[in-house]
């Protein structure tokens, strides 16, 4: 009986020693293909909900599939290395191909405010920017409503209230104050046309009425006949 125990305990012993090992061995591998990804173009998984992998860059594409027949899903910070982009001429999505750890080459999309990835060490600037409202500003005086943005005076502008995103670090903001006199009212409006550059040059409008508790000086403004459409 004792030697039997002894023999069960020695078979435990090598099974949890062979579990131990293979699961040290592959911590291992991936740390040293998390490590490989990141010498170069590289991106992580910022979604808490996890990305769904394509086989092509198309919404309508298949699933690739995970060991088990799976939908293969990617976990939030999972980090992949990125062999090529796609961006379409429409749609809200541009789509990246990355190199999964089994060595296969697939798709993951990201929309256009990159809400699923971000990409590092990409010497390509892929995304055009995006420009939004802040909802939540919408309680400060600043903000009327997304038509309408409140400020001292012309020097007191400020871009607080807008939500800016870029797949790169190097973009701008700059605005134009136009001044349209509304006949039908006899009486002065004003406008506001905010824009994001990136650095490469894609950018993004949004114009919205701007009210003054000072009037702006008329060198300060321009006719908002001569914006261009």
């Amino acid at each position: 009986m004792k030697k039997f125990l002894i023999f069960v305990f020695v078979v435990l012993l090598g099974i949890g020693g062979y579990i131990g090992g293979k699961k040290i061995y592959s911590n291992i591998k991936e740390n040293k293909r998390i490590e490989e990804a990141k010498k170069g173009w590289y991106l992580e998984v910022i979604t808490d909900e996890g990305l769904f992998v394509r086989e092509d860059h198309d919404r309508k594409s298949n699933n690739v599939k995970d060991k088990d027949g799976n939908n293969l899903k990617l976990k939030k910070g999972e980090i992949y290395k990125i062999t090529d982009y796609y961006v379409p001429k429409e749609g809200s999505f541009y789509w990246y191909q990355i190199e999964l750890k089994d060595g296969s080459y697939n798709w993951v999309a990201n929309t256009k405010t990159g809400g699923y990835i971000k990409d590092y060490n990409g010497t390509l600037d892929v995304a055009t920017p995006t420009l939004k409202y802040n909802d939540t500003a919408k309680s400060s005086p600043k903000l009327q409503s997304n038509d309408c943005y409140k400020a001292l005076d012309i020097d007191h502008i400020t871009t607080d209230h807008l939500i800016i995103w870029d797949d790169r670090d190097d973009w701008k903001i700059t605005w134009v104050v136009y001044h349209e006199v509304v006949p039908s009212e006899f009486k002065d409006q004003y406008w506001i046309e905010w824009t994001v550059t990136d650095g490469s040059g894609k950018s993004a409008s949004k114009v919205q009425k701007i009210v003054f508790e000072k009037r702006p000086d008329e060198d300060k403004v321009t006719d908002w006949f001569k914006r261009k459409k």
